[in-house]
């Protein structure tokens, strides 16, 4: 609903009392044959331009603005638990397809390395960097990741002929397909298509730093399972795009197995249950009943989340 009044409501009040009768009838004739066409308003009558004599008021019912209140505090509680965890990026992939199947080059090891790898970059330039602004070249990017020198230069090679990683004049930027830390307006257009979480830099660091290169592989797991994480719930899915929570398909512990194709149940399940961050479980498994098939999974959202934060309090409760 669009309201006209006349700027500085006192003042002018005041003001159109002082008019002479004829100023006022023709103020008043005016305002109930004005238009708004473009942001400029009109007297349909003569085509005269307004604009000096009135100004455009937004009337919003009092449910709006209980609504904007509420839109806002969501905002910045998403905003609060971004920074809680050390902001974020944006982490690309395409929705119910296999990491493996997009990078067979990548073993479940190196998908946990592709993560770290991805979560510094620099904002807006998607260089590699340290958090000081310095940039990470090659070498300094070994001794990140703690490889030894075959297991480096293999990995290395991958990045590379995957085009992941571009070696350019002003240093190693990463594929922004990818990963991509900026505003969302600027995400590639190549990229658009393609479903996108936060993942959580500080949170994945910590988790990398927790695991040797013999275990690199259970943290392989966040990466995996990306592509059936419902966006706004945390839940592992079939239908993870689906945003009507009484319609999700949530996947069980042997469905996701069956797809990540682990032929052992029961080895997956304590895989997950052993990446823990903070003393919280990364990985929370929901017993359905007493099959050890049918439990469900929940992603912690200190790894990554995607939602709008409608369900983020809900999901921190579990996972506190």
């Amino acid at each position: 609903m669009i309201l006209m009044t006349m700027r500085d409501y006192k003042a002018e009040q005041r003001a159109f009392q002082d008019l002479h009768q004829e100023q006022r009838k023709e103020l008043t004739r005016q305002k109930q044959n004005m238009v708004v066409e473009d942001g400029n308003m009109i007297d349909t009558e003569t085509g005269e331009l307004l604009n000096d004599k009135f100004e455009i008021n937004e009337v919003v019912s009092g449910d709006t603005v209980e609504k904007r209140k509420k839109g806002k505090a969501v905002k910045e509680e998403v905003q609060k638990h971004s920074e809680e965890n050390g902001g974020f990026v944006f982490a690309f992939y395409e929705t119910c397809k296999q990491i493996s199947e997009q990078y067979p080059d990548f073993n479940q090891a190196d998908l946990a390395s592709l993560m770290f790898v991805g979560v510094h970059v620099s904002f807006g330039t998607n260089h590699l960097t340290h958090p000081n602004g310095k940039k990470i070249d090659k070498k300094a990017l070994k001794g990140l990741l703690g490889m030894s020198r075959n297991k480096f230069t293999q990995f290395y090679r991958k990045l590379i002929s995957n085009e992941i990683l571009t070696e350019t004049e002003t240093g190693l930027v990463m594929n922004a397909n990818m990963f991509f830390r900026g505003f969302e307006q600027d995400i590639p257009k190549s990229a658009a298509e393609l479903q996108h979480t936060r993942m959580y830099r500080q949170t994945i660091k910590d988790l990398y730093g927790m695991f040797d290169q013999r275990s690199m592989k259970k943290l392989g797991l966040i990466y995996a399972v990306l592509p059936y994480v419902n966006y706004r719930v945390n839940i592992v899915c079939n239908n993870p795009t689906n945003n009507n929570e009484d319609e999700l398909n949530a996947m069980t512990i042997g469905e996701l197995a069956d797809t990540l194709g682990y032929e052992d149940t029961t080895k997956l399940a304590k895989n997950l249950k052993e990446i823990k961050h903070n003393g919280q479980s990364v990985f929370k498994l929901v017993e359905d009943d007493n099959d050890s098939r049918s439990k469900y999974v929940i992603v912690n959202p200190n790894v990554v989340y995607a939602g709008n934060g409608e369900a983020l309090k809900s999901l921190q409760i579990l996972f506190r």
